[in-house]
Order: C-alpha cells, then structure tokens, then sequence
C-alpha cells in the first residue's frame, strides 16, 4: 500500500530569514519570474535594496517562505492591504526557481496559506489577481476555488505589450469545502 504524504510533510510555511534573501534577489532579479509575478520586468535592485524589502515586509510578519522538508526556501506568499476590521487581505507568491514550477508546489503552498489564514487567523475572503498570460496562476488558483471577479484592463507592461490582470477571491466557505480542516490537528497530544 502506497504511503499518503500530507501537504505539511512536503511544504510548510515559516517566516523568511537572512538566507533567504540571496534566492529572493535573483527571483526579483529574473525577467520571466517578474513578469509571472509582478506584471513586469522590475528594475534593476542592489542586494541591499532586496534585503530592506525583505526585512521591511518581514517585520510586520506578513511575508512567509514555502520550505521544503530540507528547509529550503522553494516559494513565497506575501499578505497585503490587509483589513482586520471586514477579515480581508490580498495575496500574492512565486515559485523560486523555474525548474519547480509546474510541479504543483505553488498550489501546496498557497493550500497551506489560505488554510492558515482562513483556519488559524479567522479571515474570511482573500483577493488577489494574475497577469492573463499567466496560464499556471490561473489553474493553481481555481484549484483553490478562486472565483473570477473581474479584470483590470491593460495594466501589466511586459515585452513593448500591456497585458490585463484577472482579478480572484477565494470564500473561506468555498476553500474549506475543497479542502476540510481537521477541527483537532493542533489539539491532540503529540507523543
């Protein structure tokens, strides 16, 4: 019989260190790793602007690292415009490096993600958007349950072209019907 290995065994989410920053500067710094995630091309970065961002959006505790069972950083999620009030935030991740990508691992570590914000932190609705051209983005987020809410026209610059970002939410509701949490997974007594 085949062992079942759970998505925390494969992926957990921690909070980015200084080792990290060196594998974020080169994401930052790749083209097609950009525009998957930003919409563009950014302009050029010293290591020590990454290291500020980085330290800048981990201090206020909402950019998490995707690490592997070896505690290698092989993705990222970051939490903005977030809205304690309404429990609401946007998110936004990357795979690392290209040759993961395609092997589901961003759709792990966003489960992992969404599962924590909406299971541990009480947040009901997430929100966040793709670039059209993202095909990938797209599936991993409807596998999630993203409902489509929309489309900023022309609003990504890539490649001399302006490209269109698809708007997304994701309900609580419909996330935990996808994927049911286990109401004792961090009440048992572990031995």
């Amino acid at each position: 019989m085949a062992r079942v290995v759970s998505v925390e065994q494969q992926l957990r989410i921690r909070a980015c260190s200084a080792g990290d920053v060196e594998v974020f500067a080169r994401y930052r710094a790749d083209p097609v790793s950009a525009t998957l995630t930003f919409g563009a091309v950014r302009t050029p970065e010293t290591a020590e602007d990454v290291a500020r961002f980085v330290e800048t959006v981990n201090a206020s505790g909402h950019l998490w690292i995707w690490a592997d069972a070896s505690d290698r950083a092989v993705g990222f999620s970051v939490l903005r415009s977030i809205d304690r009030l309404n429990r609401t935030l946007w998110t936004g991740s990357g795979i690392f490096e290209p040759d993961q990508r395609g092997r589901g691992l961003g759709s792990l570590g966003r489960r992992l993600v969404l599962d924590l914000v909406f299971n541990e932190m009480d947040y009901r609705r997430i929100y966040g958007e793709f670039g059209s051209f993202n095909e990938a983005s797209r599936r991993s987020h409807l596998k999630m349950g993203a409902e489509i809410v929309g489309v900023r026209r022309q609003v990504y610059f890539s490649s001399g072209v302006y490209h269109d970002a698809v708007v997304y939410t994701v309900a609580r509701e419909r996330f935990n019907a996808l994927f049911p949490p286990d109401p004792r997974r961090h009440l048992e007594v572990r031995r």
